[in-house]
């Protein structure tokens, strides 16, 4: 499986642009930092359930009352120094489940994480197409204002040689007007498409796009079964570790439900003089079982459960839901990539017949039979054909890029 989707499209600027983005976003920093948050919590978790030894040292002086039938000295000093340890003993499996949910929600973050690179590689992908069908359509429509002002001067000469009326004029006129509109409708185009990808690989300033040979295929991936590969799909990873960890928390709320048992004890040493710390007759020490059972809150015990169950039913259903929409995605996606194809199959042999129509114009303006306004309106109407295959190249590749997304970011490469 090919993770770095954007390597087969043999497009350098396009994974210059791809790599600056996953290094330098802001958005992908703080998800990174989210996951190591949550590992964190994972690995602190880890010894949840074993024995916990703790020292301790401390200087006490009191005064007692001397008003009580059995006095004592006063004021009285007390040297201490212990090791307390504890163990909660985990019958039921409490600690354990806690241990994994932490887990669990570590594998989400990071799954998350992943969904986010996905994510922006994907739309520096889309917008990089656009940008660069923007620049060939951009060129093509100036070429087709030169030809236009060439038409306006033929029919500007011709009226004012009275060998025609006023209406080729006009329509030559509001033709390089459109053409002008056009023009700068595209160049808005370009210049949002340029915004955007600084924003996106969190720079204020890139380098001009070289454009690449506009007439390359745009890859087709063979994917086989679409179903064998949605797991690797971030938002799916994500969605079973939720569950995961949601089941985790019910098992800890159904063990509150049971007894609770613990051990504790110290071992230390104790003294009304530092000096005397070092007695054997100093030594201080306790040991014992103990249990706790909450007996007369039980219908809110069974409450928690019953809470813990519905959102552990509730991320089963996101689960499956995130299932479908996946599954959903990637055949949208598989259709728009063949009739994408299709389109533009169609659109190649368009160019091609316009190209042709050119051509023999142009070869009987030459013979001196014909006028040099239909070959330039003949060449213009070339011009469209290829600006409608260069947006038909884009929503091509933008629907691989589509599909490289809904297959979380990769495809079986053909043998």
């Amino acid at each position: 499986m090919n993770r770095d989707w954007w390597q087969d499209f043999h497009e350098p600027e396009l994974s210059r642009l791809i790599e600056l983005g996953l290094k330098d976003n802001p958005g992908l920093r703080a998800a990174a930092q989210r996951v190591l948050a949550a590992r964190y919590d994972a690995a602190s978790l880890n010894a949840r359930g074993e024995p916990e030894i703790s020292a301790r040292a401390g200087f006490q002086r009191q005064g007692n009352s001397q008003e009580k039938a059995f006095r004592m000295p006063t004021p009285v000093n007390n040297w201490s120094g212990a090791f307390d340890f504890s163990w909660d003993l985990d019958l039921w499996g409490a600690a354990l489940r806690v241990q994994q949910g932490a887990e669990a929600l570590a594998q989400a973050s990071a799954a998350d994480e992943a969904g986010a690179r996905l994510a922006l590689a994907a739309e520096i992908g889309r917008v990089y197409f656009e940008q660069r069908s923007a620049g060939v359509e951009l060129a093509e429509v100036e070429i087709n204002l030169g030809q236009q002002a060439e038409i306006l001067a033929l029919a500007q000469s011709r009226f004012d040689a009275g060998l025609s009326d006023e209406a080729p004029l006009l329509d030559a006129k509001r033709r390089l007007a459109s053409y002008q509109s056009e023009l700068a409708a595209l160049r808005l185009r370009q210049a949002q498409a340029q915004h955007a990808l600084m924003q996106l690989c969190a720079t204020t300033e890139l380098p001009l796009l070289k454009l690449a040979n506009s007439s390359g295929e745009i890859p087709v991936f063979p994917v086989g079964q679409p179903a064998s590969l949605l797991r690797r799909r971030p938002d799916i990873l994500a969605a079973e570790a939720r569950l995961r960890s949601a089941l985790a928390q019910q098992g800890v709320d159904e063990a509150e439900l049971y007894p609770q048992f613990s051990l504790t004890g110290s071992l230390g040493r104790e003294a009304t003089n530092l000096g005397d710390l070092k007695k054997s007759t100093a030594n201080a020490w306790s040991i014992g079982p103990s249990v706790r059972w909450q007996l007369f809150n039980r219908s809110s015990l069974h409450r928690r459960v019953d809470a813990a169950g519905a959102r552990a039913k509730a991320a089963e259903a996101d689960w499956e839901d995130t299932w479908r929409r996946a599954l959903r995605e990637v055949e949208d996606a598989l259709s728009a990539v063949e009739q994408q194809r299709a389109r533009r199959l169609a659109a190649e042999s368009d160019a091609v017949a316009a190209q042709e129509r050119v051509r023999r114009q142009t070869a009987r303006q030459d013979r001196g039979l014909s006028e040099p306004s239909p070959a330039l309106r003949l060449a213009q109407e070339h011009g469209a054909s290829l600006r409608q295959l260069e947006a038909i190249r884009r929503d091509q590749a933008q629907s691989a890029i589509a599909l490289a997304k809904a297959l979380g970011g990769g495809w079986k490469k053909a043998e």
